[in-house]
């Protein structure tokens, strides 16, 4: 499966010179909810690497403020989650992106997280034999 499938073709020549290979995933986001309207909102996803994990467990804590884990809603602890990973992995993103704490809509950044996760199984899945 390529993994850049998503890349539109028109630029399908640049990936050379964008760095994009099977650890980097460019791809867009069409989105309408919560007053926004959101059309071909371009970003680019890297897998992480083990440093890079670390990284974002401890921006993860960070946002928990030092409260254990246990201390959160279930929508809480997944929304700390899913901005962690990103903020890590995320290494463009449209400027509205840029803070993406400051998000309100959880559908929206479940939108880019499921498509970050979609890039990291295939990454997995293309390892196998």
């Amino acid at each position: 499966m390529d993994v850049e499938k998503k890349v539109p073709e028109q630029d399908q020549g640049k990936k050379e010179e964008r760095g994009l290979d099977k650890k980097k995933y460019a791809f867009t986001i069409d989105y309408k909810g919560c007053g926004r309207s959101i059309v071909a909102a371009p970003f680019v996803n890297k897998i992480l690497t083990s440093n890079e994990k670390i990284e974002r467990d401890i921006h993860e804590a960070r946002l928990r403020g030092g409260m254990a884990f246990e201390a959160f809603s279930p929508d809480a602890k997944l929304r700390q989650q899913m901005i962690a990973h990103l903020v890590q992995s995320l290494v463009e993103r449209p400027d509205w992106a840029k803070s993406l704490g400051d998000i309100e809509d959880i559908n929206l950044i479940m939108k880019i997280y499921e498509e970050v996760m979609k890039h990291e199984d295939t990454f997995r899945e293309s390892g196998k034999d």
